[in-house]
This record gives C-alpha cells, sequence and structure tokens, in this order.
C-alpha cells in the first residue's frame, strides 16, 4: 500500500520533490546570526535574542514578532497583541 502511494508521488512529483539546498540556507543563515551577535555585542545587542520564540507568550497566544510582522498588517481586528 506505501510502495504505490511513494511511487505515484514521485511519478507525480519527481523523486526529490524537497526544498532544494536547504542545509545549505540553514547553515549560512546560523552563521549570520553567529556573526552578527558576536560584531554587535560591544553594543548590548543579540540577534538571536529576537529570533527565539518565547514559550509562555506562545502559551498565551502570542507568537512575539512574527504577529506583529504577519497578521496585524492583513486583520488588525482578529490580532490580540
Amino acid at each position: 500500500m506505501f510502495e504505490k502511494l511513494l511511487s505515484r508521488g514521485e511519478r507525480r512529483f519527481g523523486r526529490y520533490f524537497g526544498i532544494p539546498k536547504l542545509m545549505m540556507i540553514l547553515c549560512i543563515g546560523m552563521g549570520v546570526t553567529y556573526v552578527a551577535d558576536y560584531l554587535l555585542a560591544a553594543y548590548h545587542i543579540s540577534l538571536s535574542y529576537y529570533l527565539m520564540f518565547d514559550r509562555e507568550a506562545i502559551f498565551h497566544g502570542k507568537s512575539g514578532g512574527w504577529c506583529r510582522l504577519s497578521s496585524c498588517r492583513r486583520r488588525p481586528r482578529l490580532c490580540f497583541c
């Protein structure tokens, strides 16, 4: 059953239907964040602090900066940030 489903998906999407060069993009992003944290440490600014999720904010329905960047601009009445 699974083999039939897998072969049908390979025919439809091709054998490799992932995001090309995803690991390279992630590694470059992590490297840029590390270098930015190192260079901005003199100014007491941490880029990785702004990229982290706040567990309590997520449990309370807030997703930090993502809510301000995405949904509040489109639907201001539905966002509770």
